[in-house]
């Protein structure tokens, strides 16, 4: 069974006037989750394929080799999975943080994450996969950057009341409002430079015919490894602001709220997805693929979209 072990250190120094910093170190370790494996593949000697590189592109040469699988070792099968309990997980990170508990009409936080993600291809499948290792011979080619790491993140939000000492018609026009802006930062998400097609006399498709990840190259071979190009920065603000109305009526005390709350107030473009085909190959020749890296999705999931904003009328009593 898959493991997760995690630990953490608080540190927490009083500033005064209701305000606290915080420095805490994060640790969380997976252990033995799944992978995929073809074990019908035979690795005893894998041959080596010379690819011709045109059109340049990240690796910078006009040369490019790899192992090449090309054999089985059961003709009278395709892929034979092997669902084992091999791939490992490691999450560091130090948060620093300031705290201010509500006094004098506000209330704010600030929070800065420095992270390192590191695994060996931990994977997000449902189901299992024929092939998710890069080289059939060991799993250590696939350690790298995780698919989840964000080495920098900043986080700050306040609630800011504005209570008035206004009377009559004035109260009810500019007393009683309450305005929380949100706001964030953090390093795009990671990815890979990945081929598409099948080297000749490949069992399959990837670089080196196993049919495994489409990365090129790995941790220990030459070349590009696993999620070593990264998503632009993402920045995210939003704000809410409220208007409270208390009146009395038949015995009892009304309050009305309107709000009105807008995310992405800045309308900012977040890249949620760049085109991550860096070469096609046919034969033994790979070819750059000139939109390598451009733009091909923002503002497309739940956490990021275009400017929203909703209006809302809340009444207690």
């Amino acid at each position: 069974l898959p493991q997760v072990h995690q630990m953490d250190l608080t540190l927490e120094q009083d500033l005064g006037w209701n305000t606290a910093l915080g420095v805490s170190y994060l640790s969380s370790m997976g252990r033995q989750l799944p992978g995929f494996l073809d074990r019908n593949i035979d690795t005893s000697a894998p041959a080596t394929v010379n690819f011709s590189v045109v059109g340049g592109g990240p690796l910078n040469t006009s040369t490019y080799s790899s192992l090449l699988y090309k054999t089985k070792l059961n003709s009278s099968y395709s892929k034979v999975t092997d669902i084992f309990s091999g791939v490992n997980s490691n999450y560091q990170a130090l948060v620093l943080q300031v705290t201010h508990r509500m006094s004098h009409h506000i209330q704010f936080y600030a929070g800065y994450t420095w992270s390192h993600a590191l695994d060996y291809n931990q994977n997000q499948s449902t189901f299992s996969d024929a092939n998710d290792q890069y080289d059939p011979r060991s799993i250590r080619y696939d350690y790298g950057n995780s698919i989840y790491d964000v080495p920098n993140r900043f986080v700050t939000d306040a609630i800011i009341n504005f209570p008035g000492q206004h009377r009559g018609v004035l109260h009810y026009v500019l007393d009683g409002f309450t305005m929380s802006p949100l706001f964030q930062m953090q390093n795009g998400l990671p990815y890979s430079a990945l081929t598409s097609g099948t080297p000749s006399g490949g069992l399959y498709g990837s670089i080196n015919g196993s049919g495994g990840t489409t990365t090129i190259g790995g941790r220990g071979i030459p070349g590009i490894g696993r999620n070593t190009y990264r998503l632009p920065n993402t920045y995210v603000a939003d704000l809410r602001v409220s208007k409270n109305f208390g009146f009395d009526a038949l015995d009892e005390h009304f309050n009305l709220e309107l709000l009105a709350e807008m995310f992405n107030v800045a309308n900012h473009q977040n890249i949620t997805q760049q085109n991550t085909t860096a070469y096609t190959i046919s034969g033994t020749t790979m070819t750059y693929n000139p939109v390598f890296g451009a733009n091909q999705n923002a503002n497309s999931n739940y956490s990021y979209t275009p400017r929203q904003m909703q209006l809302g009328v809340r009444l207690k009593f």
